[in-house]
Parts: structure tokens; sequence; C-alpha cells
């Protein structure tokens, strides 16, 4: 029997989990959030560093604004966020971007740095165009993906003309490496999509959403999160740790979990913010054939590298951006170390500077291990940041892989418990893509389960996961007869 019953219950650390936690509980419901106690940052000595960086692509949009106007946050986020101008910097051998949203000023850094200038602004404009359009299907009382027969049709023939047009426009640039490598690398690492599987669509969205502005929070993931899981808290929520060992059914309906050690809590309703292959681990001997086939269909394509270093404020070059994307060979992929993302912190009062080095590192093969394959990688990063921090090395003080067992160098003593920390994958799918930046769909033909994992939208990164939330929220909240109160908020709040 079980021991104690919630409305919705979910299961899993993805961060679209947390926000659909935070809006059912907003909502009136009774709310569990059961994670699994993954760290996304970590003290080393003096120095707080992240697990990974976060930028908050796309805070003004809709998609996101709608999350937190609902939970009353936006006042909140705006005392957490670092000033930052709009835009960031892109660096190759002999060239400098500075990339921001305003027509004239990029013309200006195109003709300073490339010369002729007219062909590739106009395919940069391109991109506003194509990604101001997903708003027509992102900002929509029916979510997205879609769910249903009608539901899909209803926004089916607009995706699908708005993907045709960002492959005719990427179709145009590809020749251009310059041009492929700056619009393809903010969607390489912003989003959580394999670099052989990023479609234009994509690339699109992540160029303009980080051209237009991608502040930092104070704290990264740990910042954010607190906000939720305290606003969680202050709703009918509560947030607990720990495993499931299986889901329970009744009728072929989910109404509960058991967790590893024996306990049952009933539920409702169950959100997974797991992958689906861990999901279907869940399921005991009767796993669906449609979670069987979505497992199947998405695999991991590579992993999200972290590399932590603290330098003194003498190392960082004059005029380097707090957000840089790096290719160090335009005439190759900007994958693996050739497409690196370099978050540069603010001096602390001993002029300490924190910089994260972030890069997409693709997956161990032929019985290659993790952590070799790690620290090899480590050491082909460290190489290519000296194209943009020539005096690197000679300004560390401290540097660190939070994925790697290989202890910090500059410090002494070992680090807590839970390390090495687990690196977030990036996936690839053969499913259908609604507008080519999703993967798994909400619902796998369970009644009373629905998904909210960053494998629902994983081209769209950091905006996905506040849509996917907001998306599951609402299914949860219709199924557990909520509908009428949602929607007149909703109608209220999207105006």
């Amino acid at each position: 029997m079980p021991t104690n019953s919630y409305d919705v219950i979910v299961l899993g650390d993805d961060f679209a989990g947390l926000v659909a936690a935070t809006l059912c509980a907003r909502r009136g419901l009774r709310v569990l959030s059961l994670s699994q106690g993954r760290p996304m940052g970590y003290q080393l000595g003096p120095h707080r560093l992240p697990v990974e960086p976060l930028s908050l692509c796309g805070a003004g949009n809709w998609t996101i604004r709608r999350v937190f106007d609902e939970l009353n946050l936006s006042h909140i986020l705006k005392r957490k966020l670092r000033e930052a101008r709009p835009g960031f910097q892109f660096v190759a051998p002999d060239l400098r971007l500075d990339v921001a949203a305003d027509e004239h000023r990029l013309a200006g850094e195109l003709t300073r740095e490339i010369g002729e200038a007219k062909n590739r602004l106009a395919a940069l404009m391109r991109v506003d165009e194509i990604s101001r359009r997903f708003d027509e299907v992102l900002n929509n009382q029916v979510g997205f993906p879609p769910t249903g027969f009608f539901k899909k049709r209803e926004v089916g023939k607009t995706a699908a003309k708005i993907a045709d047009d960002a492959h005719t426009w990427f179709d145009g640039i590809a020749s251009d490496h310059i041009v492929t490598a700056l619009v393809g690398l903010p969607a390489l690492l912003g989003a959580r999509v394999g670099p052989d599987t990023i479609s234009p669509s994509a690339c699109a969205r992540n160029f303009h959403l980080w051209q237009t502005g991608a502040p930092r929070i104070r704290g990264d993931w740990d910042t954010l999160r607190e906000i939720f899981a305290d606003k969680l808290d202050q709703g009918s929520g509560e947030t607990r740790t720990g495993r499931v060992a299986e889901l329970m059914f009744s009728w072929g309906r989910v109404n509960g979990i058991r967790l590893e050690n024996g306990e049952e809590l009933g539920a409702g309703h169950v959100i997974s913010a797991l992958p689906v292959a861990s999901l279907a681990a869940l399921m005991g001997q009767k796993v669906p054939k449609r979670l069987t086939q979505c497992a199947e269909a998405i695999r991991v394509a590579g992993y999200r590298y972290t590399l932590n270093l603290v330098v003194d404020e003498a190392g960082i070059p004059e005029g380097m951006d707090s957000q840089v994307f790096l290719v160090s060979d335009l005439n190759r992929p900007p994958v693996a170390e050739n497409g690196i993302a370099i978050a540069v912190d603010v001096p602390d009062d001993e002029a300490r500077v924190a910089v994260t080095i972030t890069a997409v590192c693709p997956p161990p093969g032929g019985g290659e291990k993790l952590d070799d394959l790690f620290a090899d990688f480590r050491v082909r990063l460290r190489e290519r940041i000296e194209l943009v921090m020539p005096f690197l090395s000679e300004h560390i003080l401290v540097a660190h892989a939070p994925h790697e067992t290989a202890p910090p160098e500059g410090l002494k003593g070992e680090l807590g418990k839970g390390f090495p920390v687990a690196p977030t994958p990036v996936w690839e799918s053969t499913l259908d893509s609604a507008l080519g930046v999703s993967a798994a769909p909400y619902s796998i033909g369970v009644k009373h389960l629905t998904i909210a994992s960053d494998q629902v939208l994983p081209g769209l990164g950091i905006e996905g996961d506040f849509i996917t939330g907001w998306c599951a929220a609402k299914l949860a909240c219709d199924d557990l007869g909520r509908k009428r109160d949602y929607l007149k908020d909703e109608v209220i709040s999207g105006g």
C-alpha cells in the first residue's frame, strides 16, 4: 500500500521536469519532484564552479516569459542576472566578430573583418525572419510539439513550411565556412543535439536567440534550480532525493511508483524527466511498443564536456567578451575540439576569473573508457584555447574537469562525494521531428504518464526545457481535471 499519495510525481533531474512540477504546484496540485541528486555546481577551495554553464537564451521570448510570469519569478530573475550586452563573440584564426542583433553594427563587423559583407549580412538577417516565424508555432495554446491528430494537423503545415524555408536558407550558405560555423556553433553548444543531426531550423533559432541575448545567471544552473525549487515548496509541492525501482499500474494505467528502498507512493499522474531508455527500464515486463521504438530511435551522440579554469585577471585578453565561440580551423566542421564555447565570469575581489570551456566530446568507441577519452579531450581543448587566450598557461591558478577522476590542478586535497559527475548527453534521433527540433513525444501510449525530458525538444536547448515543462504541466493538469482554471489563467497571461 502506498505510504503517501500525490496528484503528480515528477521523476528525474532534467530541468523541464522541474518546470512542469513547479507549474503544477502553482495550479493547486499536490506535487512531488523526485530528484536523483545530480549536482550542477560544486565548491573547489574558495571557488564555486559550474558542472555546466548556463546562458538563458531567449529569456525575453514569450515561450520562457510565460513561465516566469505565471510563477511571479520575473523580479527574482532580474536580480540574479548578470549584466551583459546582447550578442556574443565569434573567433577563428585571423578573425574576430562581435555578433549583435543590430544590422548596421553587424554589417560593420563583417566589413572590418572579412571585407565584402553584403551577401553574408543578407544570409544572417534571413535567420531573423526564420526564427521569428518559429513564434507562430511555439506561441500557441495547443502546445509544441502538438499531441493528437487534429492538433498536429493544425500546426503541422506551418511547421513544415518553416523547416523547408530553413533548409533552403542553409543550402544557400553551405559553401561559406565562416557563416556555417557562425550559425552552427550556438546550436551545437547550446542545444542537446549531436553534431551530425542538427537541423537548419535548429541552427537558425539558436543563432537568433544567442544573437539577441543570452544572459548568465549568478550561480548558473544551481541558482535557476533553486529559484524553481523554492517556488515549488511555497506552493503545494515538495522535493525529495530518491531512485525509482519501478512504476506501479492499475488496469493498465500508471498509479504510482515504487522506490528502491521498497516505499510505494501513489500518483494521479507521473511526469518522466528521464531519458526514454531509463523510463523503459521502469516499466517491468510490459514495455509499450511505442516506448521501445522511441528508446531505440534516440541514441547518445556525444557528451557535453566542461573544463573549469580559474585564472588571474591578467590572463584575460583585452577585448575578450563574456561569451566566445571559437573555431580553430574553418576548413573543418566545427565539432569536438574544433568548436568550443568559452564563458568568462566577472573578476572576484582578488582579481580571479572563472573561465568555463565547453565542447561536445564524441562518444567512446572500440572499448575505450570514458575517463581516458575525457583526459585526452581535455589536453586538446587546452591547446585550442591558446588561440584566443595566448598567455593563458602563465595565469592559470586552478584547472578541473568535473567529469573526470583526475584531481584538480593547483589545489591540494580530495574532492567531495559525487565525483566525477556524469556529463550531459547530446542526442541523435531517427524519429519524425517537428520543425527539425523535436524528438521524443509527450505521450508513449500509457495513461497518466507524460514525458518531459531534454529529449522532447533537444534542438532548442534551454528554450526547449521551458516549452517542454509548460506543455507537460498542461497535459497533467488537463488529465487531472484542472483544465478550466488553467486555460482561463493562460488566456489572461498570454493575452
